[in-house]
């Protein structure tokens, strides 16, 4: 579970960066609601993304275990939450602009399939030029 860890850090780190720069955009600019529903969006989106790793690693566990009924990914939940931001937007359109939460809710999927290509590519690297098992290829 090592390289979870890796993936899990990775998307932290990365998150954290955009919201310390949608906080900067909130401080230092006239543009405070859209980096509101932006800095909302994306928080919605790291909690659904965490929250689904967390329900994969369950169902993985469940299965590995031969558990007759498994547990389900919690998609309602995440629907929820999604809901949750688009009812703050719509009761307090002053402090949460719609706009800046539309993006936001996709920054944990963009962040992961960025963590996803970097962790590929560190994985690539060192197998690079060593038989691999069931490739017998001449090259």
């Amino acid at each position: 579970m090592d390289e979870w860890a890796w993936y899990r850090r990775f998307i932290l780190i990365l998150s954290c960066a955009f919201y310390g720069a949608s906080l900067l955009l909130w401080l230092f600019t006239p543009l405070k609601s859209f980096a509101a529903g932006f800095i909302l969006g994306g928080l919605i989106s790291l909690y659904n993304i965490l929250y689904l790793a967390r329900r994969v690693r369950i169902i993985h566990e469940q299965a590995a275990w031969a558990v007759p009924r498994r547990a389900g990914s919690g998609f309602v939940n995440r629907v929820l939450m999604v809901a949750f931001g688009v009812i703050l937007a719509y009761r307090f359109p002053e402090q949460i602009d719609y706009r800046g939460l539309a993006p936001g809710l996709a920054l944990g999927y963009i962040l992961m399939v960025i963590a996803a290509c970097r962790y590929n590519k560190k994985e690539r690297l060192p197998r690079e030029g060593r038989e691999i098992l069931g490739n017998h290829s001449e090259n």
